[in-house]
């Protein structure tokens, strides 16, 4: 059975419940708009910095490709020398083999023109060089210290990965190395032949050797040195140590590199700018600046305008005066909820209630007394129902109520005789005057009178005119 509360109290209670869902529905649009709000920086924030990236590598690509290009003349060069050096040695193994032909013997002093020449022609020229049955007679130029003399290039550590290169006629590139003279020196090596009547045979290696800085000075590296961090590294045939010029800590570090070989050598030409490539530029940082405030920005517009938003979309399903939901989208709650009862086997109530006599209120007191009435009698039904409860006004001083899960058959009674007695025990202000509102209402449930909208509509309407023909202030129910 129904127990009545005091009026204090149960005034006291619908009041904080009113407070309550007020301040969830404003906390529930202040989150949607504070999410909007930070969604909106950071995607904000986002394209500002892939633009910066992008600027950023644009012009990485930018320098990297004009360092290329400085790089591939380097490497370009580096192949004419060391082209130039062969086709010499060449014709030098070429004509110390016709020398032979004739002479059957040579001494270095009989070719002392060639190095003039090669001077003249290879300005990295070093040392020349003949070494019959692959052991060092002379040297060329003269020097005081001619370590070179009686030393047997067969026995020297690399001649075993060259000697099929030789055997086959082709010069072979080694180096760089320490010349006699103490230069770091690229070497290129040839085999001499000597006709016989039992045919060719070899007589021994001609040797050339091109200092290793001035062939990098040819190539125009050390002119790049003032912008750029260059290095060039050769491997030596035994392909277990390398010469390096240069800082050979590029070769670990973002540096471009081009890689070649050439004869038995195994270059690597490195080159990275001083201070690396561009990092952060003075446009680079406006862009980001800009992109900051204007993130902030973005995230007040879209806090206030999804709050905009929310008010005007509050007031499209929403009564203007009551606040509750208008007409037009309570059918669409109602249609929803018939599909979920019939999906799952649940059923809820509809209670339609219109204000007796509501007329001779605002005869007597005025419209805007009554609108105020209207108002404070919504705000007690709203405090009444649940939470997941609708409540709506369905047109002038008629309201409709839909109460969701209503699972026992005494549900339906007992939560529309709670709403009923609310208000038929409340007294109502209106102006200086406290009067006693009475109702009329009639529920349909859904699955007794009905499983569509319509016709549970209809149904309520029905229940609620046969409350008026009872004499008015009647809760009537189908069965």
């Amino acid at each position: 059975m129904y127990n009545k509360p005091s009026n204090s109290n149960n005034r006291g209670l619908r009041t904080r419940r009113g407070r309550r869902h007020k301040l969830r529905r404003l906390k529930h649009e202040h989150t949607i708009a504070f999410t909007v709000a930070i969604v909106s920086m950071i995607l904000v924030v986002l394209f500002s910095q892939l633009l910066v990236h992008q600027l950023r590598r644009n012009q990485v690509n930018e320098a990297k490709h004009f360092a290329e290009l400085q790089l591939q003349v380097v490497q370009e060069r580096l192949r004419t020398s060391l082209l130039t050096q062969e086709l010499f040695l060449r014709l030098f193994a070429e004509n110390v083999s016709d020398h032979l032909e004739r002479y059957d013997e040579i001494s270095i002093a009989q070719l002392s023109d060639y190095p003039a020449q090669l001077t003249r022609y290879l300005e990295s020229f070093s040392v020349l060089a003949l070494s019959k049955e692959g052991i060092v007679s002379d040297v060329y130029p003269k020097f005081p210290n001619i370590s070179a003399i009686g030393t047997s290039l067969t026995g020297m550590a690399w001649f075993s990965h060259v000697v099929d290169d030789l055997n086959s006629g082709d010069p072979v590139f080694i180096g760089p190395y320490r010349s006699p003279q103490g230069n770091l020196t690229v070497g290129s090596h040839a085999q001499v032949t000597q006709k016989t009547d039992d045919g060719d045979l070899v007589w021994g290696y001609a040797s050339l050797g091109c200092d290793f800085r001035k062939l990098l000075e040819f190539t125009g590296a050390t002119t790049l040195v003032d912008t750029y961090t260059i290095a060039v590294r050769a491997l030596h045939p035994d392909a277990t140590n390398s010469v390096v010029f240069g800082d050979s800590w590029i070769f670990s570090h973002d540096a471009i590199v081009k890689e070649f070989s050439y004869s038995h050598l195994n270059w690597s030409i490195g080159i990275l700018p001083h201070h690396g490539w561009p990092q952060w530029t003075d446009s680079m940082i406006a862009i980001a600046s800009f992109g900051v405030l204007l993130a902030i920005l973005v995230a007040l517009v879209g806090y206030w305008g999804s709050r905009y938003f929310l008010s005007i979309r509050r007031k499209a399903y929403s009564d203007g005066m009551t606040g509750v939901l208008n007409k037009t989208e309570f059918i669409k709650v109602l249609r929803t909820e018939t599909r979920l009862c019939a999906r799952n086997h649940t059923r809820f109530a509809l209670a339609l209630l219109d204000i007796d006599d509501f007329k001779h209120v605002n005869d007597m007191y005025g419209h805007l007394e009554g609108d105020r009435a209207l108002l404070t009698l919504v705000n007690r039904i709203s405090q009444t129902v649940r939470s997941d409860d609708m409540v709506c006004r369905f047109g002038g001083d008629e309201f409709i109520i839909l109460f969701k899960h209503m699972e026992p058959d005494a549900a339906p009674r007992m939560a529309a005789n709670r709403v009923f007695n609310t208000i038929g025990t409340l007294p109502l202000a209106i102006g200086t005057k406290t009067v006693q509102i009475k109702t009329s209402m009639g529920v349909a449930i859904y699955g007794i009178d009905g499983t569509d909208p319509d016709t549970l509509l209809k149904r309520a309407d029905a229940l609620l005119y046969k409350a008026k023909e009872q004499g008015k202030n009647k809760l009537v129910f189908s069965r």
